[in-house]
């Protein structure tokens, strides 16, 4: 039996630990009091990520420490002895816009065209076209630090109101893609180079929050080959041991930055993730293995096994239940299941719905097709918005 301590409190390490634990081992979990895994796990210990003390006493008897979260300092990370997933060098390139943009750029793996800046100065002098997208270059998720800016004059009023600790870290600019669709792919890699993926994902976003993803993604088949040689490939440069998700841009327009391309399709890397995906929680029904089931074989020692579609038929569907839907009656009306017999899975995090747009929990369901998939997912979350009974 190992032990297995998840730095992150969130849903992503309750799901996690639950996999851990089904393998024998113990999972342990570092967090803010009150967050999801001080009530799904029964070995929780309070503490701030942000402290090097808390994070080196909780570190002290495990057997491997893995990251539930990429926005931790990897020096924080540097004095622990046993094996950190993902490897520090990775974390410092995921967690930085910047670093990962270089990444991309160094081993010719295709991204947006992208620029950075870090004063008011080079805003107004950076020759990048407009229109263009504004991200942080840390810190940002679900949009967070993200903007359109359509000229140069916006650019420069942004960075005008924008905070001394943003300016310090700088802003990357990208060029502004005409989406087609937006897919993952989730790699598993253990300690000896050994790698499998999982099936395509695609992910639909409202308010750049992930809303709905769907198993099989609707893509041709080559391009659905591209993106999983093209995560895979990712994957093994970084090097790291665990779980690398690679979100892509699919567009039908030539971009400028450098692109891999399919059956008419553009194909560019917009972020890498070195952990578990919001999307993945789709293959906790969907495939043949979890995501999470997978990284905890890697912790543990166990060898991997291709992930493969649980049904061939038909298509697998998530949905984020955000905080939104407890607003009009601070409650769920969870008598509205009944009427959607295809739901998998129904979980809630055990969150309070404290601010707009927080991922409170999902709904996992098998569907005949996309279609329908989309529009029973968007009926069965007004029924629970609705007033109980």
């Amino acid at each position: 039996m190992k032990h297995i301590g998840i730095i992150g409190g969130g849903q992503l390490g309750v799901m996690l630990g639950e996999s851990i634990n089904k393998l024998g081992s113990t999972a342990y979990a570092l967090g803010p009091q009150g967050s999801p895994a001080s009530k799904f796990l029964a070995e929780f210990q309070p503490g701030d990520l942000k402290s090097q003390s808390d994070i080196s006493e909780f570190a002290k008897g495990k057997d491997a420490i893995v990251l539930e979260v990429e926005h931790v300092d990897p020096l924080l990370l540097e004095a622990i002895e046993c094996p950190v997933f993902p490897r520090l060098d990775t974390l410092e390139t995921c967690r930085h816009r910047r670093l990962e943009k270089e990444f991309l750029r160094d081993h010719e793996l295709p991204h947006a065209q992208w620029d950075f800046v870090d004063s008011i100065d080079a805003a107004a002098n950076t020759r990048f076209e407009f229109p263009c997208v504004s991200k942080t270059t840390v810190g940002g998720y679900d949009g967070l630090g993200q903007g359109i800016q359509g000229s140069q004059d916006r650019l420069v009023k942004s960075l005008e109101s924008a905070s001394a600790e943003q300016l310090q870290h700088g802003f990357v600019l990208e060029e502004l893609i005409e989406l087609y669709t937006e897919v993952s792919c989730i790699v598993a890699t253990d300690s000896n180079g050994d790698q499998v993926a999982f099936p395509v994902i695609e992910n639909f976003h409202k308010h750049h929050v992930l809303d709905l993803s769907i198993l099989p993604a609707e893509i041709p088949r080559n391009l659905a080959d591209l993106v999983t040689e093209t995560a895979k490939e990712t994957a093994r440069l970084l090097g790291s041991p665990g779980l690398i998700t690679v979100e892509f841009f699919v567009t039908q327009v030539k971009p400028r930055g450098p692109h891999r391309s399919a059956d008419g399709f553009y194909l560019l890397i917009n972020e890498i993730a070195p952990r578990p995906h919001n999307s993945g929680h789709l293959t906790r029904c969907g495939t043949s293995i979890s995501q999470f089931d997978a990284l905890a074989r890697i912790l543990v020692g166990i060898p991997l096994v291709e992930p493969t579609l649980a049904n061939a038929s038909g298509t697998w569907a998530m949905c984020n239940l955000l905080s939104d839907l407890w607003l009009p009656s601070k409650t769920l009306n969870t008598d509205a299941l009944r009427a959607f017999p295809n739901i998998h899975e129904f979980f809630l995090y055990g969150k309070d719905p404290t601010r707009p747009k927080r991922k409170m929990g999902h709904v996992i369901t098998h569907e005949p097709n996309a279609e329908s998939a989309r529009k029973n997912m968007d009926e069965l979350r007004a029924h629970l918005s609705s007033s109980a009974r």
